[in-house]
Order: structure tokens, then sequence, then C-alpha cells
């Protein structure tokens, strides 16, 4: 249990910057295609 317990919120850490990078990059398309 000790040994997963650091790999799972890792694995939570990374999920949530990739959605961070997906919302990033969706901002970005709609700011360019307002501007």
């Amino acid at each position: 249990m000790l040994v997963l317990i650091p790999n799972y919120t890792n694995s939570i850490t990374i999920t949530v910057k990739n959605i961070n990078k997906g919302n990033d990059t969706k901002n970005a398309d709609l700011y360019g295609a307002t501007r």
C-alpha cells in the first residue's frame, strides 16, 4: 500500500497537468479565433 500511494498521486498529478494543457490549447484556439 505504501508503495502504491505515491504512484497513485503522481498519476493524478500527471492527469491534471494534461487536462490543464488541453484547456490551455482550447483557450488559445478560442483566443486566436476571436482575434
